[in-house]
């Protein structure tokens, strides 16, 4: 007796069956001489023009930065060669006045002691220093210290308690002195006596700030006793202010102070 054969079952697809097929697909895309599909950018006409303003735009602030680059570059010059002027100007002024020694034509009150008068030049020496690693070939600072020197020691007394004070203040001047004790019949000390020396140190000192292109002139025992700050200035003035200066160190009248602008202390 034979059985009938059994109907079949459906057949559902294996999940190899579709790479087969795949694959055949791209072995019949390949034969057809066709390639990948470009990507959407490459076709993309905006994209394009982004592309091309971003690279206009970069490239105008590169120009931008270079030329900025270039006017600062010829400022820094400019400050540099203004120091190699001011420089030369200092080494022949205090080598012709160390030949010379001039009287100076200025008197010193010193703190209600007394005044220093009579002083003539002794000695002066002009020192630079320059910017450093960025730039070793530009100075940064030019400066003339010269002395001055009269003939009498001022005396003068201090109780004990104010001795402290003056010690200070001369130090301070840059003054050399020395000092004793003066005591009583009793050997108590009464008072601390001062002999100064006639002597008065000076300097000029010119700082070139390269952050900001601004050049500051500090005077110290110059008019008086005491330190002051100037901006010296435009380099249009040439050596003009120069002249004045040195007029101004030797005591004689001089028109520095309406050609610099005298800085003023900021109160801390």
């Amino acid at each position: 007796m034979r059985f009938a054969a059994a109907a079949p079952e459906p057949a559902f697809p294996t999940l190899h069956d579709e790479p087969e097929v795949a694959a055949g697909a791209a072995l019949t895309s390949a034969s057809n001489g066709a390639g990948p599909s470009a990507p959407a950018s490459a076709a993309s006409s905006l994209l394009a023009d982004l592309a091309g303003e971003a690279q206009r735009i970069r490239a105008h602030n590169a120009q931008m930065q270079r030329g900025e680059r270039a006017v600062r570059t010829e400022a820094e010059q400019a400050l540099a060669t203004r120091l190699v002027l001011v420089r030369d100007y200092l080494t022949q002024f205090a080598g012709q006045l160390n030949v010379i020694k001039p009287q100076i034509a200025r008197d010193y009150p010193l703190l209600g002691l007394g005044v220093l008068r009579g002083l003539a030049w002794q000695a002066s020496d002009v020192n630079t220093r320059n910017r450093g690693p960025e730039a070793p070939d530009q100075l940064a600072r030019v400066s003339l210290a010269w002395l001055l020197r009269g003939q009498a020691l001022m005396r003068c007394e201090r109780e004990p308690q104010a001795a402290s004070a003056l010690r200070v203040a001369l130090r301070e001047h840059g003054l050399r002195f020395e000092e004793q004790a003066s005591r009583d019949e009793q050997n108590r000390l009464r008072a601390q006596v001062f002999d100064i020396a006639p002597e008065v140190r000076g300097r000029v000192e010119l700082n070139a700030d390269y952050t900001r292109l601004t050049l500051r002139l500090t005077l110290q025992n110059v008019e008086r006793f005491g330190i002051v700050d100037y901006q010296p200035p435009s380099e249009d003035n040439g050596t003009e202010w120069l002249d004045e200066l040195a007029k101004l160190i030797l005591g004689q009248p001089s028109r520095f102070a309406a050609l610099a602008r005298l800085i003023v202390p900021t109160p801390q």
